[in-house]
């Protein structure tokens, strides 16, 4: 396998990964979170000035209680590799506003898997 498909290889599994995230917050599906995140990931965002954490148990119940999703437009902006780590930037833009995410996703047991996720949100 040349460095080339190689690269092409571990680019598609993490755009995979990264799709299981759009999917869980399209459908409000915690089981698709679970396919994209590692279990210990914890989502971090700054509101009110301060740090706000939310689990990976409290998201997902937040998913399965949470009513019809708005209607967004998401993609990756942005993706580096290096070995067993890749970092993303998305969007998710919405009618008002959008979110910026950063994810930094590692290789565990074979499988791309975000393990950190922090987000901005911004008013359009």
């Amino acid at each position: 396998m040349t460095v080339e498909t190689a690269v092409g290889t571990e680019q598609a599994a993490i755009e995979e990964a990264v799709g299981h995230y759009f999917t869980a917050v399209s459908r409000n599906d915690p089981a698709e979170l679970q396919r994209a995140f590692h279990p210990d990931c914890v989502m971090q965002s700054v509101q009110d000035g301060a740090l706000v954490q939310v689990s990976q148990a409290q998201w997902q119940q937040r998913l399965a209680m949470a009513g019809a999703p708005a209607a967004a437009t998401r993609r990756i902006e942005s993706l580096q590799i290096d070995g067993t780590m890749a970092a993303v930037k998305a969007r998710a833009t919405f009618a008002t506003f959008e979110f910026v995410d950063r994810l930094i996703l590692l290789k565990v047991d074979g499988r791309w898997q975000i393990v950190a996720k922090a987000f901005h949100r911004a008013a359009r």
